[in-house]
């Protein structure tokens, strides 16, 4: 991974679908799942299916609430 790529991973997470006018559907909109019960399986979906449709292949995303509630977030993405 180079910091681009990392960058573009960490963008993606965060990012909303809209944001971009360049690619209006990418984005995982990471906010709307925090402060509430988190259906993590629903949030490794998102974030697979966006990585993936960015050319990133995925081994298998981890995703994981801490025990003081954090989400954390390993998407094991490779550039492709």
């Amino acid at each position: 991974f180079t910091s681009h790529d990392t960058q573009h991973v960490v963008d993606t997470i965060n990012g909303f679908s809209g944001w971009w006018k360049e690619n209006v559907l990418d984005g995982v909109g990471l906010m709307q799942y925090m402060g509430g019960n988190v259906d993590v399986q629903d949030l490794n979906r998102k974030i697979r299916v966006e990585l993936q449709s960015d050319g990133y292949k995925l081994k298998a995303p981890v995703v994981t609430l801490s025990p003081d509630g954090k989400l954390v977030i390993n998407p094991n993405a490779e550039v492709i």
